[in-house]
């Protein structure tokens, strides 16, 4: 029990920290939370549709509150609790479609990069049933 509370704790204190960073960046964290706890520069830039340029300046505000470090090819959150809090500041209702909308993105940018790139777009598609079937059913 005590065990639980400390998590709930954690996970509040790092719900909080990232609360605090602007409003961009939080998104960006959110995105790159569906993206796995290690995420390289190249793909960041795809599935923000920004540059990677871009991507490491949002990502200062985060780095600056130790919640992410930049790795050799990229950035990578520095606990996993820090990637849940992220991932669970993103309303389970919209899940679905974040990881839609990342996927459409990755694959739009498939010919630049058919390696990793490809598996993650999957990845994202396979999260993002949900969201494909209500599509599918409202189409219908």
């Amino acid at each position: 029990m005590d065990a639980e509370i400390a998590e709930m704790d954690v996970l509040g204190l790092l719900t909080d920290e990232l609360q605090r960073l602007p409003r961009e960046t939080q998104a960006l964290l959110t995105a790159l939370s569906c993206l796995g706890s290690a995420v390289s520069s190249a793909t960041a830039a795809q599935a923000w549709d920004a540059s990677e340029a871009d991507i490491a300046s949002l990502l200062s505000h985060a780095m600056g509150a130790g919640l992410v470090v930049p790795g050799d090819d990229g950035y990578h959150f520095t606990h996993d609790r820090v990637q849940e809090a992220a991932y669970g500041a993103i309303p389970a209702p919209n899940r679905a479609a974040l990881h839609l909308r990342l996927a459409r993105r990755l694959v739009l940018r498939l010919d630049r990069d058919t390696g990793s790139t490809l598996f993650e777009a999957v990845d994202q598609f396979n999260r993002a049933a949900d969201a494909i079937a209500e599509g599918a059913s409202v189409s219908r």
